[in-house]
């Protein structure tokens, strides 16, 4: 009897083996199949494609003497070599490489909701000898035949040349940005939603609307609303929701997008695209509204009001964008911080701070999220509440998107913030009021200002009509029983169960034109912090934006909330 059921158990579980081979060989089977109709179907656009892209880079190569200069001298730590002899690929550290400035080309892409395959400590010695070809996702197979066919040796693609889950990972996400502004070609998958889409997608015929459409969204995006992104940027463009994408793009001497429609170029000095019709449709010529290039102008003429215009213009563009790891909010575009103050580094590691830059306060503290996004209920603690990294959804400064007939100031680059500009000119021929910061610490601000106790209520219950950047809340303030109100851009989620809360809520006077107008007013909502203990100074933590930043030249009512409060001492975490 003992023999029989050992002997059943032996056959049962050889027969569960064969089944799971039989699976893994039919799986084999079927990869290998779909990768050959996958090639089959793509093979003649990806040569197209190719053949169109070198066209474009010896364009560019000839003419465009900066878009050859490299931007740094930071180098990634290893590239994927192409080694055709030994038809594979493998990854080699750069240091043992004899060209020190090896020509590379990178990929920007969505690793999507599937898991990437991906270089980590324990298979880090079998891919310096030869990556699995045939375990890779469909996206990196297709970055390798592209490569190619541009005769490029060496590609960098993050899930592969960093070690993932390891210490190493901080240190080269750091250099991110240098890794992609010093890559001779970037390849950007932006109809790819994951991993597994492939590089090539097929195209189909639009109509001219669509196309006009297509631009325009490829060219300012990000200047739409939360809303706008969600609704009609992640169903063609999923790229452009990545927040990571957005340095690599911008950041890119050179940069090709592979999208629904075609092929689009973009260099540090042109841009041009497969139908030809970009610089009529857009109205755009060289570098004139080329987010990329402006961005070089800056640098290179690092005027401070430009650079923090330049900044909020970034800022406003990847905040809306989404990340796997919210975390990484701040990390994410610390290349594009770093670059843009680039010909004065120590002005980066002295200036830079939780996302602002201290020689733009406190105009920088006037950020504000957009009213479309979702909020939640309490901010994150990653970075201090002034900061805009401690909310997770689109970011706004007060703006003005047209000239001003006594206030002239460029908008070459950005919208310019009116208020900025009008109190500046101001401040000693009209009595503007500007709030002083005392002392920058590394988790908390020191400004000294006016405050006075406010309640939050929905506009809906209060006739507004000069509420200019269509905020649903007001600020009034605690003490008056009259109709002086404020819009209020909070940073965190209200309703009924929250205001009910006993909380005091305080405004902040940031700036102030005119001793008894409420006509541009800006400040921020804030709530005391409850102490640990009693050796504590009293803190506070910004819940949200209050102002009238109208651009028309309209005298509002009065506003006499501050009037007869002394200067005191914040201190804002």
């Amino acid at each position: 009897m003992i023999s029989f059921w050992a002997t059943l158990r032996h056959c049962t579980l050889s027969s569960h083996a064969v089944m799971q081979y039989r699976s893994v060989v039919v799986q084999s089977i079927m990869t290998s199949f779909w990768d050959t109709l996958h090639y089959y179907k793509y093979s003649s656009y990806a040569a197209r494609s190719a053949k169109q892209i070198q066209n474009w880079l010896d364009k560019c190569t000839d003419k465009h003497p900066e878009c050859t200069k490299p931007r740094s001298s930071i180098l990634p730590k290893r590239l994927i070599l192409l080694d055709n002899r030994r038809n594979g690929e493998r990854l080699i550290e750069v240091k043992q490489l004899q060209d020190a400035y090896p020509r590379y080309l990178a990929l920007s892409y969505r690793w999507g909701e599937k898991k990437n395959f991906e270089t980590l400590s324990s298979n880090l010695s079998k891919m310096e000898s030869r990556i699995p070809h045939d375990q890779l996702p469909r996206t990196i197979k297709d970055a390798f035949h592209l490569a190619r066919l541009l005769n490029f040796q060496y590609i960098w693609i993050d899930a592969l040349c960093i070690v993932q889950k390891s210490d190493e990972w901080k240190t080269e996400a750091a250099k991110m940005g240098d890794v992609y502004a010093n890559a001779a070609l970037v390849i950007a998958a932006m109809a790819s939603r994951g991993v597994d889409d492939g590089l090539f997608v097929k195209h189909k015929a639009f109509s001219q609307k669509e196309k006009d459409e297509f631009h325009h969204i490829m060219r300012t995006c990000r200047t739409m609303t939360q809303k706008q992104w969600h609704e009609r940027i992640k169903r063609f463009y999923p790229l452009l929701c990545r927040g990571w994408a957005f340095q690599e793009r911008l950041l890119a001497r050179r940069i090709v997008h592979l999208t629904i429609m075609e092929l689009i170029w973009e260099c540090t000095e042109d841009r041009w695209c497969e139908c030809g019709d970009e610089a009529q449709s857009i109205g755009l010529s060289g570098k004139i509204n080329n987010l990329n290039s402006a961005l070089n102008n800056t640098r290179d003429d690092p005027d401070p009001e430009k650079t923090r215009l330049m900044w909020r213009e970034c800022v406003k563009s990847f905040s809306k964008r989404d990340l796997t790891q919210l975390d990484d909010r701040l990390f994410a575009i610390n290349g594009i911080a770093s670059y843009i103050r680039g010909p004065n580094p120590d002005a980066y590691l002295n200036l830079y701070h939780h996302g602002l830059w201290t020689d733009a306060l406190p105009w920088d503290l006037l950020w504000y999220c957009d009213p479309t996004s979702d909020f939640e209920s309490t901010k994150s603690s990653r970075s201090p509440s002034y900061s805009w990294a401690s909310v997770d959804c689109g970011i706004e400064w007060p703006s003005c998107n047209h000239w001003l007939p006594e206030e002239k100031f460029s908008i070459a680059i950005s919208t310019g913030t009116c208020i900025e500009f009008r109190s500046k000119s101001n401040e000693k021929s009209t009595g503007a009021r500007i709030c002083v910061v005392d002392k920058v610490e590394s988790d908390s601000l020191t400004i000294t200002s006016r405050m006075t106790p406010v309640r939050v209520i929905a506009e809906k219950e209060v006739e507004r009509q000069q509420n200019s950047l269509k905020c649903s809340w007001l600020v009034q303030n605690a003490d008056s029983d009259g109709l002086q109100t404020l819009p209020f851009y909070p940073d965190i989620k209200l309703d009924a169960e929250t205001l009910s809360k006993s909380v005091p809520y305080y405004y902040v006077e940031i700036v102030g034109m005119e001793e008894e107008s409420a006509a541009r007013q800006a400040g921020l909502i804030i709530r005391r912090i409850p102490e640990v203990n009693n050796d504590q100074p009293i803190r506070y933590e910004r819940v949200g934006m209050a102002g009238d930043l109208s651009c028309n030249h309209i005298v509002g009512s009065s506003l006499g909330w501050l009037r007869g409060e002394e200067k005191r001492t914040i201190v804002l975490t």
